[in-house]
């Protein structure tokens, strides 16, 4: 029986990227921010930001390319996966990333000009 992996991340789309390389063939590299706003021990309000790399491949890539934006709120489920690589200097290196099983788009609203 497989153990469960599986997130739920709610954020903005920070940045977007089609890749291609040996090991995942095509994928979108989508930089999600994750905004937390809290009060701190003195009471006061701050706001601390979690940058997260997500991965769309196959037909997601089709379906989404189009319609992502910067700033465009963005809710997924996915399931998170370990990178391993060795550096030229020969220090072995990792990362989490999140590759996405399902993705909403939040709807943007249309800014106006007055009188428009």
């Amino acid at each position: 029986m497989n153990q469960l992996n599986q997130i739920i991340l709610e954020g903005n789309i920070d940045s977007f990227e089609l890749k291609k390389d040996p090991v995942h063939g095509a994928f979108l590299d989508l930089r999600i921010v994750h905004e937390i706003t809290g009060k701190d021990t003195d009471g006061c309000f701050v706001t601390s930001y979690s940058y997260f790399n997500v991965y769309l491949f196959g037909q997601m890539i089709d379906r989404y390319k189009e319609r992502l934006r910067a700033k465009r709120g963005v809710r997924l489920v996915g399931k998170l996966k370990e990178e391993r690589w060795q550096g030229l200097d020969n220090e072995v290196y990792n990362r989490i990333v999140i590759i996405a099983e399902h993705i909403e788009l939040k709807l943007m609203k249309k800014i106006l000009n007055k009188g428009d």
